[in-house]
């Protein structure tokens, strides 16, 4: 599959687990981390070649959208950037660091998709 449908569709399948986990109240903290596996397998499962920079760069872009977005659209997101630079600093270093840390983990997951699918490709199909 070309690049550009591969990070389209990461990123549209990473909006719509992060929202579904939204709307179902899961911590934002591990919505992220099931969000990046899912998305990191879906990645590696339909790319043809380096399923780990398309994993890491759709898992990077839906979390910017979503968060910009959360940040933007909802009170507590103005509540947040109101408050003085240090405060607001401090939370958007942690949520890069999320972003960073769900694109690791996202990589991995494609990483183990598309060898599992290369090797399965490899042995014409047959499980042992």
């Amino acid at each position: 599959m070309k690049a550009g449908k591969v990070l389209l569709t990461g990123i549209i399948f990473g909006i719509i687990l992060f929202s579904t986990f939204s709307l179902l109240d899961i911590d934002p903290i591990y919505g992220g981390i099931v969000g990046a596996i899912l998305v990191g397998a879906i990645v590696g499962k339909i790319t043809d070649i380096t399923p780990i920079k398309y994993a890491s760069i759709s898992i990077f872009i839906y979390n910017v959208i979503v968060w910009s977005a959360i940040f933007l659209f909802t009170s507590e997101g103005r509540i947040v950037l109101g408050h003085e630079k240090a405060a607001t600093g401090i939370f958007i270093g942690f949520i890069m660091f999320s972003i960073i840390f769900y694109s690791i983990i996202g990589s991995f997951s494609a990483f183990a998709t598309y060898n599992l699918k290369t090797d399965n490709q490899d042995s014409g199909g047959e499980q042992i």
